[in-house]
Parts: C-alpha cells; structure tokens; sequence
C-alpha cells in the first residue's frame, strides 16, 4: 500500500498508510503512526524509494536522501570500526547543520545513542558532559 492508499478495516474505518492508533507505552497512552516504521532503522530502509529527491535544502544547497544517507551509513560504519555498538553514547556538539542531521542518523544507524550536546557550552562544562 502507498502513502495515497486506503482500506476499510474490519471496524469499517478507513485506514491510511499512515494512521493513528493509540498505544500504551509504560503505562501511557500515546498516539502512534498504526502502519509507520517501528524502529529508526526501518524508517530509514524507507528513505531509500526516495533516494534521488532532495532531503536536505539551504540557501544554496541541497543534498538528495542517496547523499544524505550515503554520508550517514559511512560514519555509522567508521563508528561500529573504532567499537561503537548498541546502547553505546556518541555525543554531537554542533549547531544546526547538514551534518548534525548526517551525524545523527549515522550514530543511531549503528545502534548507539546520539547524545545532543550544547556546542556553546565552555570547555569546562563540555568536560563535564562528557565524562557523566
């Protein structure tokens, strides 16, 4: 089914592609996507049938999700080579960029945890972060 698919589901509802349900998530009632990627690793195999459209957009730039993507995958392999694996913290201290999105999806591609950083923070507090 396509984004622009729908079927009656056995209540009768119309269903699309992506509609919500509502889950129950350590004891809270959340509202989730009912036919969406489940993990960040099948939201990303679906970027894939999208890999020649322009994900990224500055002034006068754009990267394409094949870009994107291709930068992501090869940090997450140079992370998982130096010994970063699941449930491991790799900090990003950067401001708002092309490679704060790259750098993010490279470190939860490889399983590990993007720990978001103050990149205006002094030298002392930086330490600190880093060694919590």
């Amino acid at each position: 089914m396509n984004k622009n698919e729908s079927h009656e589901t056995s209540d009768g509802a119309v269903d699309h592609l992506y509609g919500l349900q509502e889950m129950s998530i350590g004891g809270v009632a959340f509202r989730v996507f009912r036919n969406g990627p489940q993990t960040m690793a099948e939201l990303y195999q679906a970027a894939v049938q999208h890999s020649d459209n322009e994900f990224l957009i500055g002034l006068d730039w754009s990267m394409t999700y094949r870009e994107v993507f291709g930068r992501a995958e090869a940090l997450s392999r140079d992370l998982a080579a130096r010994g970063v694996k699941k449930g491991d913290r790799v900090a990003i201290a950067m401001h708002n960029s092309a490679e704060w999105i790259i750098a993010f999806i490279g470190i939860t591609a490889c399983g590990a945890t993007a720990t978001l950083i103050n990149y205006r923070a002094s030298g002392d507090e930086l330490a600190r972060m880093v060694s919590d």
